[in-house]
């Protein structure tokens, strides 16, 4: 498992990172990871909390950096529900 100093610093993580995504196919064009086909990486984090933000907001900002789209909802608990038949993996 990758450690930091704790600095935000993690140009040699997203690197290494690329590099991988890179030997799976993915390449970077136009600042987005893209696959063979053109469509970016792109992934949906949601959440019942906002306690989360502290984590996830800096999370995307550093998935950004490398070109991946991750997009975060936050919905109250009336709507959340983690089992529904909708939900995709």
């Amino acid at each position: 498992m990758p450690t930091t100093d704790g600095s935000g610093r993690i140009r040699a993580h997203q690197q290494t990172a690329l590099q991988l995504l890179k030997k799976a196919g993915w390449q970077v064009k136009n600042n987005q990871l893209v696959n063979k086909d053109g469509k970016q990486l792109s992934f949906e984090l949601i959440s019942n909390s906002h306690a989360m933000d502290k984590i996830i907001i800096p999370f995307k900002k550093n998935l950004a950096g490398i070109g991946i789209d991750l997009k975060y909802r936050v919905l109250d608990s009336s709507t959340y529900n983690p089992e529904s038949p909708k939900r995709r993996l």
